[in-house]
């Protein structure tokens, strides 16, 4: 089974931070902060936030049947860099308001419930594909949710550590897959 892509849309919505007005009197000075408007790329935000779900059940279900040590702590590190990218999503969807689900979508627990049909070498290689599928639709979404126009400086600055995390897992996995390439003698 091919591995899916696994994203997910989320709903539109837009911030809206509104200063307080005075009414207007006559005679007295209008002074009215305008409502300043933040608008996060909600679904490149969605799509990272999936990416990041994706990585945690990855990685546990790489710590539970990895065949190797070295797969088996390249599972948790993987599991580890999800949470905390998680965190950082999270962090930045709840300041604009936006809401973020729970569940790995049902693309990812097709890819999941393969891996668990899998032992020993095939599981490492299809894990290790895996991982790596999800990766790259991380680095992408992140990537848009930085170049998106009008990101707030914020979502910029989680989106530019995200691509940074996600850079070194990448190479992680790059290495664990020639490795893991590699015949035994």
């Amino acid at each position: 089974m091919s591995v899916r892509r696994v994203v997910a849309v989320l709903a539109a919505l837009l911030v809206t931070s509104c200063g307080s007005a005075q009414p207007d009197v006559p005679g007295a000075p209008t002074t009215s902060t305008p409502a300043v408007v933040t608008v996060l790329p909600r679904d490149e935000v969605g799509q990272t936030h999936r990416a990041a779900l994706d990585l945690i059940a990855l990685g546990e279900l790489g710590r539970e049947k990895g065949s190797t040590q070295a797969l088996r702590s390249l599972a948790t590190r993987t599991a580890g860099d999800g949470r905390s990218l998680d965190g950082q999503i999270r962090e930045l969807a709840t300041a604009g308001g936006l809401a973020l689900g729970d569940d790995v979508d049902a693309a990812t627990q097709g890819v999941l419930t393969d891996l668990q049909a899998r032992d020993g070498r095939d599981f490492d290689q299809a894990w290790l594909r895996a991982a790596t599928v999800v990766v790259g639709q991380g680095r992408e979404a992140a990537d848009a949710v930085r170049s998106a126009p009008g990101t707030p400086r914020e979502a910029g600055s989680v989106a530019g550590n995200v691509l940074a995390r996600l850079a070194a897992l990448a190479n992680a996995l790059r290495n664990a897959a020639t490795k893991a390439a590699t015949p035994t003698r």
